[in-house]
């Protein structure tokens, strides 16, 4: 393995958007050691350029690390349609590949809905992951991976409860 500044000898800018992520601060940790360029396309190839590297761009080079993301997606019908990690996840910079998430959900998910659900929420300055990946452990550790991620995108009424606790058992009061 020759290691990430090898590699962004000739890519600077890929390397210089993987320099802020998690996945370069792992790097350094002896837990996660090795998440580099090579993690995912393998040792170098001696003639790269010319000869490519390597890639496996679907979710099973992902599943290697993120097993209960990538467990999670199987079952959304994102995973079931088997759109890739990388449709919504740049690999370099773990940025999402849209200025924000409801940018990204819509470039498929063209008509959201006039629902008062959606309309209502959307006001409000909600992104869809707000509610579809709502999962209860946002100050969780996340070391391990064994944590819900919200990737199956269901909407459950543990996404409603954590915005909207206080009126959890008064609807009778706020219909009356």
């Amino acid at each position: 393995y020759n290691g990430p500044d090898f590699c962004g000898s000739c890519h600077t800018d890929i390397h210089q958007a993987w320099e802020t992520t998690r996945h370069a601060a792992a790097f350094y940790s002896p837990a996660f050691q090795g998440v580099t360029c090579e993690a995912c396309h393998g040792p170098f190839q001696v003639g790269h350029p010319e000869r490519l590297m390597p890639i496996t761009p679907d979710a099973s080079l992902c599943a290697t690390c993120h097993k209960t993301t990538t467990d999670e997606w199987r079952a959304s019908r994102h995973g079931e349609i088997g759109l890739n990690c990388q449709a919504c996840h740049n690999p370099h910079s773990q940025a999402p590949m849209a200025e924000s998430i409801t940018a990204l959900c819509t470039n498929c998910h063209k008509d959201t809905g006039q629902s008062f659900t959606h309309s209502t929420h959307a006001n409000a300055g909600l992104e869809c992951s707000t509610c579809h990946m709502a999962t209860g452990n946002e100050n969780a550790s996340s070391v391990g991976g064994l944590i819900s991620t919200g990737h199956t995108f269901a909407v459950g009424s543990s996404a409603c409860i954590e915005c909207h606790q206080d009126t959890v058992h008064s609807r009778d009061t706020i219909l009356a």
